[in-house]
């Protein structure tokens, strides 16, 4: 967040779509029909050996760090962006991805 808003021009936008911090990450398991949120969502600690994550992908290999929510939001605030509009998408009853707007309003 700090480069992206450390290049932008004042009144300049921001958009970013990303994986919903919620309800993806090393806390959320989605399988068949085992859907479930478990404990870890404050945790930020690079994770490997996670359930949700196959044995042989890409997360397995490189690892995962989850960043909570408020954390997010707050990191686009902290660097002098002001929030215009947040989106939930995907597919599936529970949001998979999380979109947000920004434009930067003055230098932090």
């Amino acid at each position: 967040m700090a480069e992206a808003a450390r290049v932008l021009r004042t009144r300049g936008r921001f958009v970013f779509l990303a994986m919903h911090p919620c309800f993806v990450g090393p806390h959320a398991v989605f399988r068949d029909e085992d859907r479930r949120i478990g404990p870890g969502y404050r945790e930020r600690a690079r994770q490997f050996d996670l359930p949700a994550f196959q044995a042989t992908g890409l997360r397995a290999k490189v690892g995962a760090v989850h960043v909570p929510l408020a954390d997010m939001l707050n990191a686009l605030l902290d660097q002098g962006l002001e929030l215009r509009r947040v989106a939930e998408g995907g597919t599936e009853e529970l949001p998979l991805l999380l979109g947000a707007a920004a434009v930067k309003v003055a230098t932090p």
